[in-house]
Formats: C-alpha cells, sequence, structure tokens
C-alpha cells in the first residue's frame, strides 16, 4: 500500500445513535464531533465560524449530516493534497 492510498473503513462510529440501515438526517453537535472525531468546543468553534452550517430547533443546535460529511471530505482532501506535495518534494530533493 503506498503513502496515498488508504483502507476502507467506516466513517460511524460505534454508537447508538447510528446503525446500518438508518442515517439520521440531522445530528446533533456532541454527534457531529463524535463523527469529525473533535472536542465539543471545537464542534462549537466550527460551527460558529460558519465552516459548517447549523440550525436551532427547539433550543437544540442541529447540524444536517450531510454538512458534517462534505465538511469531512474537504479536510480529507486538503490533507491529501499537503501529504502529495511533501512527498514531491521529498523525492525531488532526494531526502526520502
Amino acid at each position: 500500500m503506498s503513502v496515498l492510498e488508504f483502507a476502507p473503513v467506516s466513517i460511524f462510529p460505534a454508537t447508538p445513535f447510528f446503525s446500518e440501515d438508518h442515517l439520521p438526517a440531522e445530528v446533533t453537535v456532541r454527534q457531529a464531533a463524535d463523527l469529525l472525531c473533535v472536542s465539543e468546543p471545537y464542534m462549537v468553534q466550527l460551527l460558529d465560524s460558519g465552516h459548517i452550517a447549523s440550525q436551532h430547533s427547539d433550543g437544540m443546535r442541529l447540524i444536517a449530516l450531510k454538512d458534517v460529511l462534505e465538511y469531512q471530505e474537504r479536510k480529507k482532501n486538503l490533507r491529501l493534497g499537503v501529504l502529495a506535495k511533501l512527498v514531491k518534494e521529498s523525492q525531488e530533493s532526494e531526502s526520502y
């Protein structure tokens, strides 16, 4: 397996709020934080800064699952781009 290849893994943690046959349209801040493997305060920062959209419903902040997954994909692509650049620079300088 090369540096830029990844084995498939589930993006959903083994928690009771997700099951294989049901994915909610919206998730709570805690659930979104769990999906992204970040703290709840950091998740709130992402929401407050507009990196991920959210809405308030009955005193609870809800996030569209698709928005969380799109953010996760954007971050993954950014990391892969940086990694590819570092590998290329390392190979060109023959320090790899």
